[in-house]
């Protein structure tokens, strides 16, 4: 009987561990905006936060301030009548906080910040039209959080952001920079500022070469505008490490993009989201962003099946790649019959080859699909 007994609560503790495990709350993180202060994130970390978004500024294409500047969120009413419980009422710092480049690193490399439950640092970049090479900014930045961040034992994500298309080779500079560290895993790249533009974000993150892509939208928290339309097509493509919205205040909004499934929520209140979220549901060091698997990218998106065409001249004809294959892949290459050709993403036979890890529309590329290749001239 004693046996019977036991079998059966085991069986009931195995559905009810089943059951918690549906049931889950998803996993969403709380980023305090505008923290650039060490003070402030020692603030943003009490609240309950475990990101913080940093605005960071450049003299030339060398990093040398956190600095936001006037205006900001600080200056409209929406935070007046919420002082006591945002960050400009809290810290008094109001638009004008700044602590230089070198001493915001060291203070993120510390062995305060190590242990504590920072996961996301989310670098805002404010890059100006007169820096000429934007690219070089970026690799500048990643050198930065390389040698006194992440080296030092800072064992959360890094967030690197440009505000616009038209920056986004800041995130190409950046992103060849660090790969060739041990911590390219550790960075992820967002373009935040083109309002319900997501198709463009979205085809443009993807030439950056990598899986680390986070889409981020939004406005100021002092006016009124949703994004919910860009937001649900972001979340709908399935593809990104995460998805999230700025800046969000009112407990209302709060609410709506917690529904709609965003990853993150960037906002002067972060006490008020990680209370809504709940304290045990924002994720820690190592788990705040999940790039999705090339593989299971490859699947689920048409996107990335490359493409070919015919090409004939009157020595002959054959097929030749109009769509490149995905970082990693190759495109093979086939006829289908009456002058077409058709392309299918396949795996590199050589993972090491430099057509394999950034692809092309070159005959070599196609070559190394193993398809048919006589389209090139």
């Amino acid at each position: 009987m004693f046996f019977i007994f036991s079998i059966l609560v085991a069986v009931l503790a195995v559905v009810f561990v089943t059951k918690c495990d549906v049931n889950a709350s998803p996993q969403v993180n709380v980023i305090a905006h505008m923290i650039n202060t060490p003070r402030a994130i020692r603030w943003a970390l009490e609240q309950g936060a475990n990101g913080i978004e940093i605005d960071l500024q450049f003299e030339g294409t060398r990093p040398i301030q956190f600095h936001h500047g006037f205006p900001c969120d600080c200056t409209c009413l929406l935070q007046l009548l919420t002082n006591r419980n945002n960050r400009c009422g809290a810290l008094g710092e109001g638009c004008s906080a700044s602590t230089n480049a070198l001493e915001m690193a060291d203070f993120l490399g510390s062995s305060e910040i190590a242990s504590s439950r920072l996961a996301l640092i989310y670098v805002d970049a404010k890059l100006e039209k007169s820096i000429r090479n934007y690219a070089e900014a970026g690799a500048n930045v990643v050198k930065l959080f390389n040698e006194r961040v992440l080296a030092r034992g800072y064992r959360g994500q890094i967030l690197l952001g440009c505000l616009t298309i038209l920056q986004s080779d800041y995130l190409r500079g950046a992103q060849e920079e660090a790969v060739k560290s041990n911590f390219s895993d550790r960075y992820y790249y967002t373009i935040d500022n083109e309002g319900d533009n997501a198709y463009k974000v979205w085809d443009d993150s993807l030439q950056l070469g990598t899986n680390n892509i986070v889409y981020s939208t939004g406005i100021t928290a002092c006016l009124p505008g949703t994004f919910y339309k860009a937001i649900q097509y972001s979340l709908e493509t399935k593809a990104y490490a995460a998805v999230g919205i700025w800046t969000i205040d009112q407990e209302s909004s709060m609410r709506s993009y917690l529904k709609a499934g965003v990853d993150f929520i960037l906002t002067n209140r972060p006490k008020r989201a990680a209370e809504l979220i709940g304290f045990d549901n924002i994720p820690l060091p190592g788990s705040a962003l999940a790039a999705k698997p090339w593989n299971r990218l490859i699947s689920e998106l048409s996107f990335w099946e490359c493409d070919c065409s015919y090409y004939y001249r009157f020595t002959g004809g054959g097929c030749a790649i109009t769509k490149m294959a995905p970082p990693n892949h190759a495109c093979y290459c086939s006829y289908k019959g009456a002058w077409s050709c058709g392309g299918q993403t396949v795996q590199c036979p050589d993972t090491e080859d430099h057509f394999c890890r950034k692809p092309d529309t070159s005959k070599e590329a196609c070559l190394l699909g193993s398809g048919d290749c006589n389209g090139y001239f």
